[in-house]
């Protein structure tokens, strides 16, 4: 993320102006290890001078696993994280496999960091976890009144012809966990996903997704009932390839504490512009 510094100041005092939640320790941590860019160059000290004007560039942590999970920021509050395809969100009843809360569990050694929304396994992006249980309600909150901005990159099988539009409809997930569209008002909850082309192939086009609700597997179910499933979503009928091309790119909301704009995101892998799959 990029920071532009309003007044001159030391940089550890910068950075706490930036990141008021997160303790000058923990600030001294991100200079030593080289997080911090002034310009293009990485800070040394927290007791160097910046001046007004100068760009600051906080770059993510990597966290060491065998799955190259990629914390993007950490708080008292919360952690983001870069998912990589088919790693779980949270556990399941499968032996032998992890998941992303397990391993940022382990990496913080506590177990008080929570789940407040899920990507699917196969699903590649920016996923949001709770520092302690009054940070997991007020998250859980933001993403109940839909006041989260939730951006999706997805490749689908087919052209689709309208430029923009909106997928709307009830969804219901059956017992044997496959969710489809119903049309009874009294059965599943109302799903929106409003969508834009970026590209058209010969026989794929790459989409901006925007998810005004966050049901499960909404994307995969609207496009596939649309005519134009998720390239390699063979559940839900789409064209088999290497992996699932649905990606979670920018998550955006309010800060529930500080109130500050909080928007993370990751870049759209490289395979999913190279055709054909």
């Amino acid at each position: 993320m990029l920071y532009k510094v309003l007044k001159n100041g030391s940089l550890i005092d910068v950075l706490a102006t930036f990141f008021p939640d997160s303790s000058k320790r923990t600030l001294n941590t991100w200079i030593k290890v080289g997080r911090i860019l002034i310009g293009t160059k990485k800070a040394r000290r927290g007791d160097q001078e910046v001046a007004a004007g100068v760009s600051i560039q906080v770059q993510p942590a990597t966290m060491s696993t065998h799955r190259g999970l990629k914390i993007l920021y950490s708080d008292r509050s919360m952690i983001a994280i870069d998912k990589p395809t088919g790693l779980l969100s949270v556990p399941q009843e499968l032996p032998g496999l992890t998941s992303a809360l397990c391993e940022l569990r382990k990496h913080f050694n506590t177990e008080n960091i929570h789940a407040v929304h899920r990507i699917d396994r196969e699903t590649s992006g920016v996923l949001l976890f709770a520092r302690g249980i009054q940070a997991r309600e007020a998250l859980k909150e933001l993403f109940a009144a839909h006041t989260i901005t939730r951006q999706y990159i997805a490749l689908v099988g087919g052209v689709v012809e309208q430029n923009e539009g909106t997928w709307e409809s009830r969804l219901i997930e059956l017992p044997n966990f496959i969710v489809k569209e119903t049309h009874d008002p009294q059965e599943g909850r109302h799903a929106i996903t409003h969508y834009k082309v970026l590209e058209r192939y010969e026989e794929r086009t790459l989409l901006e997704l925007n998810l005004e609700t966050g049901r499960k597997h909404q994307i995969r179910v609207h496009a596939a009932n649309a005519g134009h499933p998720v390239v390699g979503d063979e559940r839900y009928y789409g064209y088999p390839a290497r992996r699932l091309y649905l990606h979670a790119k920018i998550l955006t909301f309010i800060h529930p504490f500080t109130k500050k704009k909080m928007q993370f995101s990751s870049p759209v892998p490289k395979l999913f512009y190279r055709l054909p799959i």
